[in-house]
């Protein structure tokens, strides 16, 4: 976890040095909420193109085992990233019952029909053969005749840090309200990607990593020349 009090004073030492400007509460949460946003989305990138999750996103990731309802299951409002999903197939061995979960890779939509008509590929009760599509928000689990529980396992969205105030009448002044205030999730180690994208954000000189690199790819946030140093 982050403090998030820790993060606004720091973006507002340094915009101070760099004669940035004044930054108000409400627009630090702005940029800030713009900030997880871009590296969660970032490692999300990493994921896709080497199937690796980051330790970083440990703290968002989900494991569900629930049943599975005629018509599909609906997906969670938190689901950010789904990552595997899998039939619990339950049977009696020696007198007990034995749970063994089977994978369920995804379906895509231009292969369906091949895959669940081909003797070889169907899903199959008895092969323990089973494939899933994401329709409509709902997970529909094939073969559909399966009856039991399956696996999801997820990535979720943040919880969005956001620094609380109050405001002191006589001088107007923002001040710090710990009561009212949300903590960034992200584990300590992410605490300089997240200031890095903030100052990146706000035009202000950073170094020009991976991740600030891939935001100017990616995003089209191109900063002035001087915002971005060549890391060394």
């Amino acid at each position: 976890m982050i403090n998030v009090n820790d993060i606004w004073q720091l973006i507002r030492d340094v915009s101070r040095k760099d004669h940035a400007g004044y930054l108000s509460t409400n627009e630090f949460n702005r940029v800030l909420r713009i900030a997880e946003e871009l590296l969660f989305d970032y490692y999300i990138w990493i994921y896709d193109s080497t199937a690796r999750i980051e330790a970083a996103l440990d703290p968002f990731r989900v494991s569900l085992s629930v049943p599975y309802p005629p018509g599909g299951y609906t997906l969670p409002d938190d689901l950010r990233q789904r990552l595997e999903v899998g039939a619990i197939w339950v049977e009696s061995s020696c007198g007990s019952l034995v749970t063994t979960p089977y994978p369920a890779p995804p379906l895509n939509t231009n292969e369906k029909i091949l895959t669940l008509s081909s003797g070889v590929r169907r899903p199959s009760l008895a092969k323990r053969v089973f494939r899933h599509q994401i329709i409509a928000g709902r997970l529909i689990l094939y073969p559909e005749t399966f009856t039991g529980n399956i696996q999801l396992e997820y990535l979720r969205y943040p919880t969005y840090g956001s620094r609380g105030y109050t405001i002191d009448a006589p001088s107007e002044e923002e001040i710090y309200s710990a009561n009212t205030s949300v903590n960034l999730e992200w584990p300590p180690s992410e605490r300089g990607n997240i200031l890095d994208i903030m100052l990146f954000i706000k035009g202000i000189q950073v170094q020009s990593g991976p991740l600030i690199q891939w935001i100017q790819q990616k995003k089209g946030l191109i900063p002035t020349p001087e915002s971005v140093t060549t890391a060394k």
